[in-house]
């Protein structure tokens, strides 16, 4: 399995359409009444592609690296952030209708990754003099960061006030990120 993220790297003969995609039609679709820049269709395409994205590291998640773990995992923590941004985002944007997604089983989700995570290392990597050992730890770290930007997201869409709590978290993030150079 040496291709499991090589979507993330595109070349001449992978330009990021999977099976499943066909680059000659739109999914986003105008003759529905909707722009196409209609900020709804956009975070619906995005769920569906972090949705679709979850249950591949799923399928393949023993049959990996240790790097390709961790960058996959990133990836994915990275993208629920981004999504659950988007809708947070579209409160000032989008003056129409309920959101086309929730941001509550983006935490369900990332928390049920990270539980895996944790069995994964406690099962697979008992010593912590290895450097797989600390590179796990780092993105657990980094994707419990994430969770909790996750939450701060959702109580923003619930419309409570933010703190400084938000710019602490993204400092830890970025600072982990930078001693572990793990690059993510």
């Amino acid at each position: 399995m040496g291709c499991f993220l090589s979507f993330l790297e595109p070349t001449r003969t992978n330009k990021m359409h999977g099976p499943r995609d066909d680059p000659t039609v739109s999914r986003h679709d105008t003759a529905a009444g909707r722009p196409p820049d209609d900020i709804d269709v956009r975070i619906a395409d995005l769920a569906d592609k972090h949705a679709h994205f979850s249950q591949y590291i799923d399928r393949h998640w023993h049959d990996v690296g240790v790097r390709q773990l961790a960058r996959a995992l990133s990836v994915h923590a990275s993208n629920a952030v981004r999504l659950a941004r988007l809708l947070r985002d579209r409160r000032v944007i989008a003056t129409h209708g309920p959101a086309p997604v929730q941001v509550d089983p983006l935490i369900a989700d990332l928390n049920d990754k990270l539980d895996q995570l944790d069995r994964y290392i406690d099962s697979h990597w008992p010593d912590p003099g290895t450097e797989e050992w600390r590179t796990l730890v780092a993105l657990s770290s980094l994707n419990a960061i994430r969770l909790g930007q996750l939450m701060l997201h959702r109580r923003a869409l619930r419309d409570a006030p933010l703190d400084d709590l938000e710019r602490a978290i993204n400092a830890a993030r970025d600072l982990l990120a930078q001693k572990w150079d793990i690059g993510l």
